[in-house]
């Protein structure tokens, strides 16, 4: 979004409308100079209508705009040791293609969720495992969250199948997370299951990651409380082991809620070396007020032309 670093020049936009509207009746000479006198008659022989108080009065406008100080903000990544580690482990099983309400199937659901979630979390190392008969590492903790969201828009249902390797997604994700130099570290957890699959136990995979002290958040996906095949006590006793918190999220505002909850429970100091950096749009405002007191010369210099 663009924002403006001194929106008070914009002030003097005011007195330049003014004398738009009054059509430099009341022009003192300056003005009328670089506004142009519409009353002046062109010389004998040029009869054009090249619109030069027009051209002078928007590019002067321009230059009021730029002296505004348009630029946009942008967010500057943290050092590698500083912002929160997350890996995102999502579970692609056959179950999740299950209807999620208004988004779609239950992956779409958690998949625009958590797109939302990430962009609202520009200074963390996030990454993506996925699991379903196997797991495997899309994205390893980066702030390069265009990528990450990039991937995360192609990630699709494996198959039908209802294995899910619970364990083996959740062991990677923590494993992923130690990939960072973070004093934080997270797996967030998504599943709409239980673990059927894999040669990882779940509740080992949580014991070793609390131990190496990776909180692990987990959320129920689709469906009611109770509802089969979700195991709720299994996803229980793994948040108890890794100092985290079990969610239900039925359809896309609860998973909303649970993330914004989760957002404001989950972040890390950082210092002056993480904020935002601002990129300047003077450039493109310099070259149309050129253009167009170009334009103006030209015009003037052509038969025909007049203060117009």
């Amino acid at each position: 979004m663009v924002e403006l670093a001194h929106p008070w020049a914009l002030v003097a936009l005011i007195p330049l409308a003014v004398l738009w509207l009054l059509g430099g009746r009341v022009q003192p000479p300056a003005i009328t100079y670089f506004l142009g006198d519409p009353k002046a008659r062109a010389p004998k022989g040029r009869r054009g209508s090249f619109p030069h108080r027009r051209v002078r009065g928007v590019a002067l406008a321009l230059l009021v705009v730029l002296l505004s100080g348009p630029r946009t903000r942008k967010a500057v990544p943290p050092p590698p040791h500083e912002g929160l580690a997350m890996v995102v482990a999502l579970d692609v099983s056959g179950s999740m293609a299950l209807d999620g309400g208004e988004e779609g199937s239950r992956l779409d659901m958690a998949k625009s969720e958590v797109s939302r979630f990430i962009e609202a979390r520009p200074f963390d190392h996030i990454g993506l495992v996925t699991f379903g008969d196997g797991a495997v590492t899309r994205v390893p903790p980066t702030t390069r969250h265009d990528h990450l969201l990039e991937v995360l828009s192609d990630v699709r249902v494996e198959s039908r199948d209802e294995g899910t390797a619970l364990g083996m997604g959740l062991g990677l994700a923590a494993y992923s997370a130690l990939e960072v130099p973070s004093p934080s570290r997270v797996v967030l957890l998504l599943t709409d299951g239980r673990s059927n699959r894999g040669t990882v136990e779940p509740l080992s995979a949580a014991d070793a990651a609390g131990a190496l002290g990776i909180r692990i958040h987990a959320i129920g996906v689709g469906g009611a409380q109770g509802e089969d095949p979700l195991d709720e006590n299994l996803l229980h006793s793994l948040v108890q082991r890794a100092e985290g918190r079990f969610f239900r999220a039925a359809d896309a505002v609860g998973l909303r809620e649970v993330l914004a909850s989760l957002g404001s429970m989950e972040t890390a100091p950082l210092t002056e070396a993480a904020g935002f950096t601002f990129e300047s749009h003077h450039k493109g405002l310099i070259l149309t007020v050129l253009l167009l007191l170009s334009l103006e010369a030209i015009g003037r210099s052509l038969p025909g032309g007049r203060l117009g």
